[in-house]
């Protein structure tokens, strides 16, 4: 008789997203810092408006709000993260119950 697990993904997809979301988490968490201390680094991949038009201030409130979207697609990987493990430990219920 088989053992129906309430899953969504496979075993080896549900590790594959687990070592995804920890790289996520980590790698958006250092973006996250490094654009709240406003690192030179970024300048080229923020929306920052004609040289006319900016000042040191619009330019620290652009750094801000990509940190912010940095922080906030981390927590969507602690989400993912969260289901991932779920996933998982599901089915290692389901083999420890069939061996």
């Amino acid at each position: 008789m088989a053992i129906l697990v309430p899953g969504i993904c496979g075993p080896r997809a549900s590790v594959c997203c687990l070592v995804t979301s920890v790289w996520g988490i980590v790698m958006l968490l250092i973006m996250g810092i490094c654009l709240r201390f406003d690192a030179v680094a970024f300048i080229e991949d923020l929306p920052i408006p004609e040289p006319k038009d900016y000042t040191p201030d619009t330019l620290h409130e652009t750094y801000v709000q990509a940190s912010n979207n940095c922080f906030i697609a981390a927590g969507i990987y602690v989400a993912f993260l969260g289901f991932s493990m779920w996933q998982r430990r599901e089915y290692n219920k389901a083999e420890f119950r069939m061996n």
